[in-house]
């Protein structure tokens, strides 16, 4: 009875039955039933345990595994996405600047386009005249007003000598 509850509560030794299973009648014959239930019980157990173990390495392995894959996709979605973005942007952008426009209609339709493209709340073009000066073309939310030039001559930065390198 205390090997049987021994074994219950998992702890199982083989000496624990003693001489019981030396003997030669019915109880020695029980007594090795028993040891060779407990025994593989006792294997059953290791096993599942070992099994268990894989199981959860795999578990960790597999999560770690699909968070890397799962993160690669989002980056993957998010470059997708920016490039339909951009591809819709500059198709747009395309469409507005078709048909015989003049240098202000291009001015002012492509200004359109970059502060829808960019979300820009405000800006102004300006375009180098034969004369080596910039003159605005186009404006958004940009004031009209006597106090801001219109045009201004071109000068030796780096807007100028772009301006100079492309004449």
């Amino acid at each position: 009875t205390r090997a049987a509850t021994d074994i219950e509560q998992g702890h199982f030794r083989e000496d624990m039955l003693g001489s019981l299973p030396q003997r030669r009648d019915e109880l020695g014959g029980l007594a090795r039933s028993f040891q060779t239930m407990a025994r593989n019980i006792q294997a059953r157990e290791q096993s599942l345990a070992e099994l268990n173990q894989n199981l959860e390495k795999t578990v960790h392995d597999r999560t770690a595994e699909l968070t890397t894959r799962a993160t690669e996709l989002e980056k993957l979605s998010r470059e997708s996405q920016e490039r339909v973005r951009l591809e819709s942007g500059l198709s747009a952008l395309n469409s507005n600047l078709r048909g015989n426009l003049t240098v202000a209609q291009v001015a002012e339709r492509g200004l359109a386009g970059a502060i829808a493209f960019l979300g820009a709340p405000m800006g102004a073009l300006f375009v180098v005249g034969e004369d080596g000066g910039f003159h605005r073309q186009a404006a958004h939310a940009y004031p009209d007003s006597a106090e801001l030039q219109k045009s201004f001559p071109l000068g030796n930065g780096i807007v100028g000598q772009v301006a100079h390198s492309q004449k």
